[in-house]
């Protein structure tokens, strides 16, 4: 159960896309697997790497986190965005995500359409 970006998306799904197309992980994951939303998120999208940096007041992605925050999911995001806007809102928003000096693009962010993908019938229902 997964929303993909890979351009194999089904001919009918073409013919539908405002039923099986989406703009983002997020709302095809809420749209088709709204059930398991958290691990549609983690299969299409793989574990969150951004985590706040307390004393820099940044979130980085650099595999460097404290060894406290291992284990704990409220300490990783997917973007640097959602690190910075739950971590340090208090701190201007655009200096968090502005000042990370080793920010890695996400190279998926030119691509824009999601479809969904189910392997089979949802065991959580039987």
């Amino acid at each position: 159960r997964a929303c993909l970006n890979d351009g194999n998306e089904e001919a009918y799904m073409k013919a539908s896309p405002g039923d099986h197309l989406f703009a983002s992980v997020e709302e095809c994951c809420k749209a088709h697997f709204a059930w398991h939303v958290q691990q549609c998120r983690k299969v299409s999208m793989g574990d969150p790497q951004w985590y706040p940096d307390f004393g820099s007041n940044l979130c980085k992605n650099d595999g460097q986190e404290e060894t406290y925050m291992k284990g704990y999911d409220e300490y990783y995001f997917h973007t640097q965005a959602e690190c910075c806007e739950v971590y340090f809102g208090h701190v201007l928003y655009n200096n968090c995500a502005s000042l990370d000096p080793t920010p890695i693009p996400d190279p998926c962010a030119s691509e824009n359409v999601f479809h969904h993908h189910d392997t089979g019938y949802n065991e959580d229902f039987l």
